[in-house]
């Protein structure tokens, strides 16, 4: 009987994960909220290459009208709407919780409300449109006990087409 005497092993230049080799500086998929890589530290007990790893980072900023929200399972999150957001003329922007209406000062004619349509929100803009005032249309009306002049005074007139009051300004 013949016994050979095996020298010293060599331990390999790698990092071991799971039973595979990853060469230094290779990205090691340890955990997917982590940035891992074949580091060029050694271990002194295995003599093998030290896996380093980072926090995967996080952008949790999100858009007006957006929230940062978890979600199982994924180390980030995401950004979920929760509000509506309208851009007015001037490019000034106001967020709208939903189901809430808002009016913009000084325009009573404008409205928006938020409403939820399958997993989107979306403004819904609603616009009062006034007919236009024809005094010729209108007939003097009592006010404060004395007639008022429809042309002069400007306060209550009756409409005769539609049997509508119209205030115009005081």
């Amino acid at each position: 009987m013949t016994f050979h005497v095996l020298g010293p092993t060599v331990p390999k230049d790698v990092c071991v994960f799971n039973n595979t080799e990853y060469q230094p500086g290779a990205n090691v998929p340890e955990d997917k909220c982590k940035n891992c890589v074949c580091g060029d530290r050694v271990d002194a007990q295995t003599h093998l290459h030290i896996i380093e790893c980072q926090p995967t980072e996080c952008d949790t900023h999100c858009q007006q009208g957006y929230d940062h929200q978890a979600v199982p399972g994924q180390c980030c999150g995401k950004c979920v709407q929760t509000s509506c957001v309208v851009m007015l003329p001037d490019n000034t922007t106001h967020t709208i919780q939903p189901g809430s209406v808002w009016v913009p000062s000084g325009d009573k004619c404008l409205k928006f409300k938020c409403v939820k349509n399958m997993d989107q929100l979306i403004p819904i803009e609603a616009k009062t449109v006034c007919p236009d005032f024809h005094p010729e249309d209108c007939i003097p009306v009592s006010y404060n006990n004395h007639l008022a002049d429809y042309l002069g005074s400007g306060k209550l007139a009756h409409l005769k087409t539609t049997g509508q009051c119209a205030k115009s300004y005081f």
